[in-house]
């Protein structure tokens, strides 16, 4: 939002769209100028940019001027963040029922799986019989039913309104380690982005816990490209056998070093 209007031929179309959408909002320290330029200044400089203090703080003070500017809600950031959270929710919750749509309502959420639920429980059997299908003998170490509701277990499913779009599961290893299990995208929302929304919140909820590393056992083939792929996309590298798990020619272990930088 700091640049010339024709630093670039969309630019300006993309500025518009953004000062009038109805999701968007302005995120500052404080509102007060001189505490925002301050603190701002505090963050930036203990980065590696290479600019010094004052040229830093002439930088923030003519961003403030622009940001301020904007004709939209402004929210300050120096203090709980449960407090900015809920005035993100409160305002678009207004914002929707205003527009008369509600957008909340048609965000995918993602919360503890009911146990109860039919639509888990057929998932599941699904996820279970692709696992046996693509798998040799003695080499499906999947959760069943059973496994899933043991106390070192943490079991989420992600859904759109009332449709179950998949699931997966966080298994404490121990104080400080932690394993990926039962990720599964239901069938018609394959390819939409389903396994990393769910894998998003694992990871966040692994560095939450102060879990050092985050491991996963996955077989060979075909159908387990995907997913192999979209963890290594996240920073997963190929490692040794964990806990209780044999290393043979099918089965490969991947792991991910959650003390270095967020993925």
């Amino acid at each position: 939002m700091t640049y010339a209007r024709d630093v670039h031929p969309e630019y300006a179309r993309v500025r518009d769209d953004l000062e009038h959408g109805s999701s968007t909002f302005v995120l500052l320290p404080s509102l007060d100028r001189e505490i925002c330029v301050a603190e701002t200044v505090r963050r930036q400089i203990a980065r590696p940019f290479g600019r010094s203090s004052p040229a830093e703080e002439a930088v923030i003070r003519s961003r403030f001027d622009i940001y301020a500017a904007l004709p939209l809600l402004k929210i300050e950031t120096m203090r709980p963040v449960a407090a900015v959270v809920d005035e993100i929710v409160a305002a678009v919750s207004r914002r929707a029922s205003e527009a008369g749509a509600d957008i909340l309502r048609a965000m995918p959420v993602i919360k503890a799986a009911d146990f109860d639920d039919d639509r888990i429980k057929a998932l599941l059997t699904r996820h279970l019989e692709g696992m046996h299908t693509n798998s040799p003998p003695g080499h499906v170490f999947a959760l069943d039913w059973s496994g899933l509701q043991k106390p070192e277990i943490s079991f989420y499913a992600l859904w759109d309104d009332e449709e179950l779009l998949g699931f997966g599961a966080l298994k404490q290893l121990g104080p400080r380690a932690g394993e990926i299990k039962s990720m599964r995208t239901a069938d018609a929302h394959l390819r939409k982005g389903v396994a990393a929304m769910i894998l998003d919140h694992i990871i966040a909820e692994a560095r939450r816990r102060g879990y050092a590393r985050l491991s996963l056992e996955t077989g060979s083939g075909p159908a387990f490209e995907p997913a192999l792929t979209l963890y290594r996309k996240y920073g997963f590298t190929d490692g040794g056998a964990f806990g209780d798990y044999q290393k043979s020619p099918f089965n490969q272990f991947l792991h991910l070093d959650l003390t270095s930088h967020a993925t």
